[in-house]
């Protein structure tokens, strides 16, 4: 089973004569075995020719030559492999998919003539009817209005089905944060014609909402704070806006912080986040002990490629009402009242896939 895995594998990178032995060397009280396993991998498969038959498509095959099949990754001498057949299979079916055929369909595949050592690609495309879309509906959400999902939407009433940009919608959907699982498709059984080979198709907007409001408890103890503990809750569409009020609190020997964070999307555009944080906190240190009040005011945007940018104003009021003789030496005021403000441009890259 082992040796025809093994040649399995082999033929998934176009070596389909690829073949595997094994030997068993025991020792003399036959307790002990090794196992030497040999692999011919012979010749790879390489692709001969390819085609696409477009003649089901509206109007002249040559109208879609140059958009569905012209750049496919296939190239005649490459090794035929399980890969290079399914990438260039997805591709033409995702870019009929965004071409408005919505129940595009490939038949035909993939032919390997060992003696050859060759293989010969043959598609015939059914397009289907080309859809425009129609209704948007929102169903399953129970507490989030209605207009917050729609707001991110890419996709309207009258646009060309677009499987690219429905999936577009679902992930900024689902990027709000207040869903456990969000589908964004077509209903075909409630398709309208609208003419020869054309149908309006109505959409579903299907969400499951995950809980608003979470709570946080933390308990632990250091040798240099002693006890801390740590409460937060966070309700993430505290206005209606999807927008996540996060409420935090920590205690410890040295430090007793308090803070506020406060997120509204699509403020002051679309695509553009607000965020407002302000902190009390009250350190009681060693070396001195101080009161600080300390406010930030941020705007965060996607730029591309999983980048985003940050700018952000920052102030920070400092009340140092104890400083030891220890620290204090040297300084002109060592117990003072202290104003800083600064700005900060911040990038972050997100490089997880889904």
């Amino acid at each position: 089973a082992d040796m025809q895995r093994i040649a399995d594998a082999y033929r998934e990178v176009g070596h389909y004569r690829a073949r595997a032995r094994y030997a068993l060397s025991w020792n003399q009280a036959h307790d002990r075995v090794e196992i030497a396993i040999e692999v011919d991998e012979g010749p790879a498969v390489e692709l001969e020719s390819w085609s696409v038959d477009l003649r089901e498509l509206p109007g002249e095959p040559a109208r879609w030559y140059q958009d569905l099949v012209a750049d496919l990754p296939l190239h005649k001498g490459d090794v035929f492999t399980i890969a290079l057949y399914g990438t260039a299979k997805r591709t033409v079916l995702q870019k009929l998919w965004d071409e408005g055929f919505a129940d595009a369909t490939l038949s035909g595949g993939g032919d390997v003539d060992l003696a050859t050592e060759t293989a010969r690609i043959q598609w015939v495309v059914h397009p289907g009817p080309r859809v425009r879309l129609g209704e948007i509906r929102i169903a399953g959400e129970e507490t989030v209005k209605e207009s917050v999902i729609r707001e991110v939407l890419t996709i309207e009433p009258g646009d060309l089905y677009s499987d690219s940009e429905l999936q577009q919608s679902q992930r900024q959907v689902s990027d709000l944060g207040l869903f456990r699982s969000v589908v964004v498709t077509g209903v075909p059984a409630e398709d309208q014609p609208r003419g020869p080979d054309k149908v309006t198709r109505p959409i579903e907007v299907r969400v499951e909402e995950r809980p608003l409001r979470s709570v946080r408890l933390g308990l632990g103890y250091g040798t240099e704070d002693k006890l801390r503990v740590q409460a937060g809750w966070l309700h993430r569409n505290i206005f209606g806006r999807a927008d996540s009020l996060d409420v935090r609190a920590r205690y410890s020997s040295l430090t007793t912080e308090f803070q506020a964070t406060l997120r509204e999307p699509r403020i002051p555009d679309p695509r553009t986040t607000l965020w407002l944080d302000s902190r009390i906190r009250d350190d009681t240190l060693p070396a001195y002990e101080d009161v600080g009040f300390i406010n930030r005011v941020a705007v965060e945007r996607p730029l591309r490629r999983g980048w985003s940018g940050s700018l952000g104003l920052n102030a920070e009021w400092l009340d140092v009402r104890k400083v030891t003789d220890e620290a204090a030496s040297g300084l002109k005021h060592p117990t003072d009242t202290y104003l800083l403000n600064y700005l900060e441009i911040g990038l972050r890259r997100i490089t997880a896939d889904d």
